[in-house]
């Protein structure tokens, strides 16, 4: 081979290692220790675009882990320190192939049901194969595991650990990756009614006069728990032919619109279920 081709080979090596992208990294400095993990863009990039950004506004700054279980996680990130509180948004759950609970130090998202994830994460200090297609990893730590086995085996009272463990910041490095973040906000009881009364009452309204019900008394939420992408919702119903016997609702609320899964009166007598039927239209 000629020097020249010699030269040119070496000079297309090295730019190929130049233009070759760094992963994504991040520092999680804490009062126990620090933890460098690396982020999962390629595989989890709605998940770790709302990492990153939390991260850059310091969100995570002086988070305290809410729980601490002995050599098996570790968890942090809840709104004002109370694992019970969090973000006033939720994502949806983002699962690859490529990536899953498969050793110590994956983090994935904590949520309270399917598309409720926010700003919780936690540590994992073990394989989880259960945890698979039910939390979104988006990270795995590559060093500081040994402090976050020391974080879990703190003295606790329940699963806190008795001496406030804290997240002092949480470091990003440079990135030249961009997503735009899907969110769906979370809204409250009176939020809901406040946004959607017009369309319940019409609804419930033509109810009573199909079930020959009489007058539309009132009507309230009973229960309410929201996922990204809908909210369900059980009513209580009050018409004036029926005041013994309260209408209860059972249904889903989305962008699509208010649908009834199943309604019922509490006396035991039961309408016949009435499944994915859009009663009504939010636009409307």
């Amino acid at each position: 081979m000629s020097e020249l081709k010699i030269l040119i080979c070496i000079t297309l090596a090295f730019f190929s290692m130049g233009s070759a992208k760094a992963a994504t990294t991040a520092l999680i400095k804490t009062n126990a220790g620090n933890i460098s993990i690396q982020l999962f863009e390629k595989f989890a990039p709605n998940t770790v675009a709302n990492f990153i950004e939390l991260a850059k506004n310091d969100y995570y700054s002086d988070k305290v882990f809410t729980q601490a279980i002995g050599d098996l996680f570790i968890q942090s990130g809840s709104t004002a320190g109370d694992k019970k509180a969090n973000v006033d948004y939720c994502l949806p759950s983002e699962f690859n192939k490529n990536i899953y609970h498969q050793k110590a130090g994956v983090l994935s998202m904590v949520r309270k049901g399917a598309d409720t994830s926010g700003s919780e994460f936690a540590i994992y200090l073990k394989k989880l194969p259960h945890l698979d297609g039910y939390q979104s990893v988006f990270a795995q730590v590559t060093k500081g595991l040994d402090i976050v086995q020391k974080i879990s085996r703190m003295p606790s009272s329940g699963k806190t650990p008795e001496k406030p463990v804290r997240i002092i910041s949480v470091g990003i490095s440079d990135t030249d990756f961009k997503h735009e973040i899907l969110k769906f906000p979370v809204l409250a009881k009176e939020e809901m009614l406040k946004q959607n009364s017009e369309q319940l009452e019409s609804l419930f309204k033509s109810i009573g006069k199909s079930q020959k019900l009489g007058k539309l008394e009132w009507f309230e939420i009973d229960y309410l728990k929201t996922k990204c992408s809908e909210t369900q919702i059980n009513m209580v119903i009050d018409f004036e032919e029926a005041r013994n016997s309260k209408m209860l609702v059972f249904g889903t609320l989305s962008n699509d619109g208010f649908v009834i899964n199943q309604f019922q009166f509490n006396r035991g007598k039961s309408s016949a279920p009435h499944t994915n039927s859009p009663l009504y239209d939010n636009e409307q």
